[in-house]
Parts: C-alpha cells; sequence; structure tokens
C-alpha cells in the first residue's frame, strides 16, 4: 500500500485461499440450503393449498346450505303466524 508493491498472485492466477474465503464458501453454501428449502417448503405450501381450499369451499357451502334453509323456515312460520291471525 504505502510503495510495497503488489504480492504476485500464485500459479492459479488467485489469491491462496484464507479464512476469509472459507467463510464466504460456507456462507454461499448456506444460502444454497436456504433457498432449496424455501423452494420446497413453497412447494409443499402450494400442493396443500388446492386440498385446503377445497375442504374450506365445501365447509362454506354446507353453511350457507344451512342459512338458507334457516331462511327458508323462518319466512315459512312468518307467513303462517300472518295467515292464522288475519
Amino acid at each position: 500500500m504505502w510503495g510495497k508493491g503488489k504480492k504476485a498472485p500464485n500459479d492459479a492466477g488467485q489469491r491462496p485461499a484464507g479464512p476469509r474465503d472459507a467463510f464466504k464458501a460456507r456462507d454461499a453454501k448456506r444460502i444454497a440450503v436456504e433457498k432449496a428449502y424455501a423452494q420446497d417448503q413453497r412447494r409443499k405450501a402450494r400442493a396443500l393449498t388446492g386440498e385446503l381450499a377445497e375442504a374450506h369451499s365445501h365447509r362454506l357451502k354446507v353453511r350457507l346450505n344451512w342459512a338458507i334453509l334457516g331462511l327458508v323456515v323462518g319466512l315459512i312460520i312468518v307467513f303462517l303466524i300472518l295467515w292464522f291471525v288475519d
């Protein structure tokens, strides 16, 4: 830096491997593993989403049918009350 020349690269044309290079290699491997895990989890979540959405839709349909039945029965009761009170 201060008047010293640059160190000559080794015969492969790269710096000698040091602790920083080992850290970068481990970090790159860790990141690759995390990405693969995240992709796997997203794939599993998407696979379950179809089944879960279908089950949720079925539950909503059943509840809607019960609500419609309750309204129809309520209307019939009100009609009968008004019919016989007259």
